[in-house]
């Protein structure tokens, strides 16, 4: 089914355009829709559906449909407003595609493709100029909820900039037994921000593995307990965080980049920067596992900055995971590097620089630490001052009338009486 409006397009209110099945057909191939912009607004009505849906409802046994949506200019979606496509039993969950050139995400809003059976998790692909993403429940979604035994669905974002804040999501995730799906944000040379407990993750609470998150973007920053993760709850393995950036990576205020598995395998952590790589204020990056820890990678052609902040990687009943991380100039000030197995071996830590500094930090390998920055004695280059003084009579000039020793008046500038003037002064030009 197609539809095109040239103009504006609002859905207010429990209003709704959807394909939906009840029985054995599928819920219709495609469901089209065209327009100039788009606004959904669910009014924050509790129990009702305003938006655009595809659903296979239960007891149905065929596919719900895809959708795709293009709004050639803004794209809102708030007050529990939804796009969506939902499979309620053994069919696979459909493809939601949203292309715009401005989308908004606010108030509980969401676009998303679900499964409630044994089908696989749907997909969600996005593609805008700017994205912004605002407020708890608020976001994109690829999820294989509880009771489904398919492998979660995908989330894919393809754009300019994107800002994602209070609470807001992109998130991938299975509750079901299969694997977790994965995220993968390509945002060209645009910049992510993620602020006041924004969040992307792929995560599972079974047995199957959690899904990956990567990246490739401009410039990264996360503030105010914003987060980046691949989790598993379950006994199932955490899956890899792979971020590659053109400008520079920066965490601060509690913000953390984390794989972790509660009773499996960790996966791997990988951070690429043309720029520097920043961390401050509590911040952490984390390969945390239940048996064996994963690899944390991190490199930047000038500096990583680590400011009362932390990289750990972390196992618990097995292989320790390694750290390397590769820039000209390492600094790490009140913090920590860490490599530990508490019940294994190994775990290393490798640092590859030209310059190592560090204050009050802690560099730890339960196997072994290796540091290629040489041991710099600066010593041999200090030169020890004169232990005697300048008199400052010594330094005074006489003046004219005095030396004349006659009865004149005069006004004279005399500045500092000939001594050298003060470092903070303005110097003599020569």
């Amino acid at each position: 089914m197609d539809i095109t409006v040239g103009q504006t397009l609002s859905i207010i209110g429990s209003g709704e355009i959807g394909i939906s099945t009840f029985s054995g057909g599928n819920a219709g191939d495609h469901l089209n829709i065209h327009a100039g912009s788009l606004s959904i607004d669910g009014l924050d009505i509790p129990g009702v559906f305003t938006g655009i849906t595809a659903t296979s409802a239960r007891g149905a046994t065929g596919k719900a449909g895809d959708l795709t949506v293009i709004v050639d200019h803004a794209l809102s979606v708030t007050g529990g407003g939804e796009i969506s496509s939902n499979t309620s039993d053994q069919k696979d969950g459909g493809t939601v595609n949203v292309r715009a050139d401005s989308l908004t995400i606010t108030g509980s809003g969401e676009i998303s493709s679900s499964t409630f059976a044994g089908g696989r998790g749907g997909t969600v692909d996005v593609t805008a100029t700017s994205l912004l993403i605002d407020g708890a429940n608020s976001g994109l979604f690829a999820n294989a909820e509880l009771g489904s035994g398919g492998k979660g669905g995908s989330v894919t974002v393809t754009g300019g900039d994107a800002k994602i804040t209070d609470g807001g999501e992109i998130a991938a995730s299975t509750f079901g037994k299969g694997d977790g799906g994965t995220v993968t944000v390509f945002l060209r040379a645009g910049d992510l921000s993620l602020q006041t407990g924004g969040a992307i993750s792929a995560a599972s609470s079974t047995s199957g593995a959690a899904g990956s998150v990567s990246f490739t973007l401009g410039t990264l920053s996360m503030d105010s307990g914003s987060s980046i993760s691949s989790a598993n709850t379950g006994s199932g393995d955490a899956g890899s965080v792979i971020i590659g950036a053109t400008g520079p990576l920066k965490l601060k205020h509690g913000s953390s980049i984390t794989t972790e598995s509660t009773k499996a395998i960790a996966g791997r952590i990988d951070i690429s920067s043309a720029g520097i790589i920043k961390l401050k204020d509590q911040s952490s990056i984390t390969a945390s596992a239940g048996l064996s820890g994963g690899n944390i990678h991190i490199m930047a052609p000038e500096l990583v900055y680590l400011i009362d902040s932390s990289i750990t990687a972390t196992a618990q009943n097995g292989t320790g995971g390694n750290i390397t991380i590769d820039p000209q100039f390492i600094i790490a000030k009140n913090s920590l590097i860490s490599a530990n197995a508490t019940v294994g071996t190994d775990g290393n830590v490798e640092l590859i620089s030209d310059f190592l500094f560090t204050s009050n930090s802690q560099i730890f390998a339960t196997g072994t630490v290796n540091i290629t920055a040489p041991a710099l004695d600066l010593g041999a280059q200090l030169i020890t001052l004169p232990t005697s003084l300048l008199s400052a009579e010594s330094q005074l000039q006489e003046r004219c009338t005095a030396l004349l020793q006659g009865d004149f008046s005069s006004f004279i500038s005399i500045g500092r009486g000939g001594t050298e003037p003060a470092p903070e002064e303005l110097q003599t030009t020569f």
